[in-house]
């Protein structure tokens, strides 16, 4: 059976602690356990199908309420909550040298923990340039459009702007493109 301490659930996302409870069977209770407290004390909106998950843990461990075992599970653990053993480990990874290389948290746009902000630094360096270029080419596009509008030119106007939309919406797949493998990877990573 998988184990995991506190620091790595904590610096693992809603995703991959959800996943981690419905392959509850692969991991000690207690890394169970504190997945799901990590997940209670981010505020994590519950699903259905987590909930049965949830259920057939409690019942394979002979327990009726999840909350009730988490708590029994800290008070042996000498912890009078969860939020008691985040705060202690939170201050033992600033002071004991065991977890010093470990990162302080940072927080996402959408409230969850990430850590990964500095993976690939190359490609979405080069994904924001083919955007700025997009946009660049599409401004040009329409300027060189009216220009040529003005001057009664009207079918190299139009000309212009089909083909500046046109490479502008290419430049802009290939930024997105690199986005998307991007993520792909930090999907298959986390799993």
């Amino acid at each position: 059976m998988k184990s995991l301490t506190l620091q790595e659930i904590i610096e693992t996302d809603n995703d991959a602690l959800s996943y981690k409870i419905e392959c509850w069977k692969e991991y000690d209770a207690k890394t169970v356990l504190l997945c799901y407290g990590e997940l209670k004390r981010r505020d994590f909106k519950w699903f259905e199908s987590l909930s049965r998950f949830i259920a057939s843990f409690c019942s394979a461990n002979s327990q009726s309420d999840i909350d009730i075992y988490l708590k029994n599970t800290l008070n042996a653990m000498g912890y009078n909550s969860f939020e008691d053993l985040y705060e202690k480990e939170m201050n033992s990874s600033e002071t004991s040298s065991p977890l010093q290389n470990i990162h302080k948290p940072g927080v996402s746009s959408q409230g969850m923990i990430n850590f990964q902000d500095n993976k690939y630094p190359a490609l979405k360096t080069v994904s924001l340039i083919q955007k700025i270029f997009g946009f660049v080419l599409l401004f040009i596009s329409l300027v060189v459009s009216l220009v040529a509008f003005q001057q009664g030119v009207p079918q190299l106007g139009l000309l212009a702007l089909v083909l500046g939309f046109f490479f502008s919406l290419i430049v802009f797949a290939i930024s997105e493109s690199i986005i998307v493998l991007i993520d792909i990877e930090k999907n298959t990573r986390r799993k």
